[in-house]
């Protein structure tokens, strides 16, 4: 616990950060960590205590220096607002067949099931986007957490979190929560139809960026 308050501490003002923000642990077999806030200078980072009982002091350091990429780039924030617009989006694509239905009867239940079938693909097709943008925000806290470190904290715990990812039979449903701001996301279909609507890419993926960074350094 102590290297995790040392570490955001050191981080925070490497990046500038004109607060601290808060530190927690909280109680979990989840191997993971996650970042929320409103904004860099009003945020928590968290950790699970299975993280800090499965993980040597250099991978805690990549993750918590991936968390707090996420602070410093407010990312927790843009997807907040970004979910919100993609709820809009939905509901403003289908609400003219809500709006424009003065009719009873077969023609009333027809357009209420038009409304909801184009809500549904409106939101569909905005879940697509909103997955995207989350996996690229991933590939940028990794990226910026290898460049105020090391490349080779960031990869040691992405290995390491590979390396658990494989092991796992299951998880309890509370930690889901949270799931799209963590450090990894477990729940993932492992198919090309969802990997379209995760929100993290694969460790695979993540590994080899961070192995192309270390590549650019010789």
């Amino acid at each position: 616990e102590k290297l995790v308050v040392d570490t955001i501490t050191l981080l925070s003002q490497k990046l500038g950060l004109q607060k601290l923000p808060e530190i927690g642990v909280y109680p979990s077999n989840d191997v993971n960590a996650f970042a929320t806030g409103a904004s860099k200078n009003s945020a928590m980072v968290a950790v699970s205590q299975g993280l800090l009982n499965s993980m040597n002091e250099t991978e805690i350091i990549g993750v918590l220096a991936h968390e707090m990429s996420h602070v410093v780039n407010g990312d927790m924030l843009t997807s907040s607002i970004l979910e919100g617009f993609v709820s809009a989006f939905g509901l403003i694509a289908a609400l003219p067949f809500l709006i424009g239905n003065n009719n009873r009867g077969r023609r009333a239940a027809s357009s209420m099931a038009t409304y909801y079938v184009v809500r549904n693909i409106a939101n569909f097709l905005g879940k697509i986007v909103s997955s995207a943008y989350s996996r690229r925000r991933e590939y940028g806290a990794d990226k910026l957490a290898a460049e105020i470190t090391d490349p080779s904290y960031m990869k040691s715990a992405l290995l390491r979190l590979q390396e658990i990812s494989e092991g796992r039979v299951s998880l309890q449903d509370s930690d889901r929560e949270f799931a799209s701001f963590k450090i990894t996301n477990n729940f993932s279909m492992g198919n090309i139809f969802g990997n379209l609507f995760a929100s993290h890419p694969s460790l695979e993926k993540r590994i080899a960026a961070i192995e192309r960074m270390e590549n650019q350094q010789f």
